[in-house]
């Protein structure tokens, strides 16, 4: 069956502009929904309008009070949510489960800096336990590769992107879209930067029917990044 996942930072939990997002989220369609900044403080309005738009299947975990999380829900069920790792400062950034198809996904909030160092090591230890099977890690990485995915040589675990692929992932976009340049987050100065990705497994690669970013939602204001859209 095909599927349609969209992966989307919304923004400290959304706020007063939920209605918005969950009315961009009926627009696109997506069997499975992954929300990065997720808050408890909007959970449970969040978590109802998913069940009222047919998504009554989510992960479980939530982030503590004021702190920013992962929520997966999807049309039909998940099977063994719960957090890739508990070797992390924040281990609700990085949720994990299994679709109803076998898909193994993994959806990631990492932080800043170097404090990501952490979240990607436990990313590549299940990248590398996961290699053979058909999974996905997909999220708000803050990671970009130098001079394509930013103006410049800014960020500091660029290695990360050769790392993973290493470990049998493909950037599902760049792989659709070798040498173009496009991004998913501008600062207030205006620099552009492609901080959100999808990575693949070698065994899911030749299924990935499409893969954009929907910059429409965030030229409108419902959040500063924009979101992923991949069909398989």
């Amino acid at each position: 069956m095909p599927m349609r996942l969209l992966a989307w930072n919304i923004r400290h939990g959304g706020g007063r502009r939920l209605p918005a997002i969950f009315d961009a989220l009926a627009g696109h369609a997506p069997d499975v929904v992954v929300f990065c900044e997720y808050r408890r403080s909007t959970g449970p309005m969040l978590r109802a309008a998913l069940v009222r738009l047919g998504y009554p299947f989510a992960t479980g975990v939530e982030p503590p009070g004021g702190r920013n999380g992962v929520l997966i829900a999807a049309r039909r069920s998940l099977r063994g949510s719960r957090v890739l790792s508990h070797r992390v400062e924040e281990p609700y950034r990085l949720i994990q489960a299994e679709l109803a198809c076998g898909l193994q996904l993994a959806g990631v909030y990492m932080p800043n800096l170097l404090r990501k160092v952490p979240y990607w090591e436990a990313v590549l230890r299940a990248a590398r336990r996961r290699r053979g099977g058909d999974a996905i890690f997909v999220g708000d990485f803050n990671t970009t590769r130098h001079f394509i995915d930013e103006a410049g040589t800014v960020c500091l675990t660029s290695q990360y992107m050769d790392h993973i692929e290493r470990a049998g992932f493909r950037d599902a976009w760049r792989h659709r879209h070798p040498a173009a340049r496009e991004f998913s987050w501008y600062s207030h100065k205006g620099n552009g930067y492609r901080l959100d990705h999808a990575f693949c497994s070698q065994a899911l690669v030749s299924r990935i029917a499409a893969i954009r970013y929907s910059h429409d939602e965030r030229r409108r204001g419902l959040s500063d990044h924009s979101a992923i859209v991949l069909d398989l």
